[in-house]
């Protein structure tokens, strides 16, 4: 079943076990000086040894001051290559490939984060939280070029099959591309081509110092979704121009992150994934109206953990490979479930968007449905050296959890409720129309904590006495 899906496909000469690919997602999960830990590691381990074809290791900074998350990863020093190394490597033996984006915040790249320097940015636009940043000189342009060639260079040193250009989701880059936060007058702001000239020199550098056949990725904005912002004709003429310049494959996203003058906010022009409220495939027409512009493979994102979906894209020709995110967050093995028709099985992400929100107050990714994420070797569960009986009070989500883990430890678990149908707060939760996908939390927990033996009891004071006591 989804035969489509689980078809080999080939990124200029690197071939991929299947259509399926982690896009690169921030966790926090690096240390405070921008190193890989054991933690990082065991989070990306576990989603590639579930038959994901490629991973995209998250945000990499290819310059001191270009920080935009507390812990993001380093790449503009060799001294960031040993532990790179470890990470690539224990994704790669899984079978998965691995790649590594590179990254410059722009004007998102806090003082706090950056030792206290001042944002950099084409042009001295704030965000929404006031903060100004300073503008880029030419020299220092120059410079910021050299960083991404230089993270090349030395992500092909550490073993990644690729790396990812992250031309896009309001970043650095895309703030020279986007006319509403470059208001330049040199050669890198005006017209179109001039305020695409910084990534196609990127690019370039980049496959001048990598060399003809190491891959290349770029993630590039399909619309901004805004008044005078990135339009989709100018997203179609930038994929043109970078396939030119030496790309081999294009992940097209969307978004653009409202400044302090634009105040401007709504669900199509958010660049950090998309709410519950959004349909399945919502952004999909922009990898295929892209598709139709180039000859390089091109990945499709937003909400694609619907199968048929998915499956529907790549048979009709509208995408190459598919992009699930959040799914693997939520699911570390939602490819392999997938793959084996499990679908029952799968903990459904249910797009409230956690795990991103959690990110700028400094905290580590966390997910409303899956408390393993991030814990993945901590919170493995593992037979109990002494067999209980267990009783659960209660049938709402941390109820119904408990079970779960209870019983697939070996224990004997009863679980009580006063309703007969489980799910506590979430089933009125679930009541609004457009957060119907609350209900995948209760329908996973119900499925699972059957599957493991569970035995539910509708709760009776008599019956609550008797277990009690």
């Amino acid at each position: 079943m989804y035969e489509k899906l689980f078809e080999p496909a080939t990124i200029g000469k690197l071939t991929v076990r299947n259509r399926y690919i982690m896009p690169a997602m921030c966790t926090n999960y690096g240390d405070s000086e921008g190193f890989v830990t054991q933690r990082l590691i065991d989070y990306y381990a576990e989603r590639a040894k579930n038959m994901v074809g490629l991973v995209i290791i998250e945000i990499a900074n290819v310059a001191p001051g270009g920080r935009a998350q507390p812990n993001q990863l380093g790449i503009y020093d060799d001294k960031f290559i040993p532990g790179l190394k470890k990470l690539a490597d224990s994704v790669k033996q899984t079978g998965a490939r691995c790649f590594l984006q590179l990254h410059h915040g722009g004007r998102h790249a806090m003082p706090s984060w950056n030792g206290g320097m001042q944002p950099m940015a084409p042009s001295p636009i704030p965000k929404r939280n006031g903060i100004v940043p300073r503008e880029l000189t030419i020299a220092e342009i120059d410079g910021i070029i050299e960083g991404f060639a230089q993270g090349a260079i030395r992500a092909k040193k550490a073993g990644f099959d690729g790396v990812e250009l992250h031309f896009a989701h309001t970043y650095l880059i895309q703030q020279f591309l986007s006319p509403l936060t470059n208001k330049r007058r040199d050669k890198y702001g005006g017209d179109f081509v001039s305020r695409a000239r910084i990534a196609l020199e990127i690019t370039q550098q980049s496959r001048a110092l990598v060399g003809p056949d190491y891959p290349l990725s770029a993630r590039i904005c399909g619309d901004e979704y805004i008044k005078g912002g990135i339009t989709l004709k100018e997203a179609k003429s930038l994929a043109v121009m970078l396939e030119a310049a030496g790309v081999n494959v294009l992940n097209v996203t969307v978004g653009y992150s409202p400044s302090h003058e634009e105040g401007f906010f709504n669900c199509l022009n958010i660049s950090n994934g998309a709410p519950m409220s959004r349909p399945y495939g919502c952004n999909a027409h922009l990898a295929e109206a892209i598709k139709q512009k180039v000859k390089v493979p091109v990945i499709a994102v937003g909400r694609l953990d619907n199968p048929e979906i998915a499956s529907d894209l790549i048979a009709k020709g509208k995408a190459d490979f598919i992009a699930v995110g959040r799914a693997l967050i939520s699911d570390a093995a939602y490819v392999s479930k997938v793959y084996s028709n499990k679908r029952q099985e799968i903990r459904k992400c249910i797009a409230c968007k956690r795990c991103l929100a959690t990110l700028p107050t400094e905290t580590n990714m966390r997910c409303t449905v899956n408390p393993e994420v991030g814990m993945e070797s901590e919170y493995r569960i593992k037979p109990a050296g002494k067999t209980k009986k267990v009783l659960v009070v209660g049938g709402g989500p941390a109820g119904m959890e408990a079970a779960r883990v209870a019983a697939n430890r070996g224990h004997k678990v009863i679980l009580m409720d006063k309703n007969s149908r489980l799910g506590g707060n979430l089933i009125s939760a679930a009541g609004v129309s457009f957060k119907h996908d609350i209900n995948f939390v209760a329908e996973y927990l119900g499925y699972a904590i059957k599957q493991a033996g569970v035995e539910i009891k509708l709760i009776t004071e008599a019956r609550l006495k008797m277990y009690w006591l």
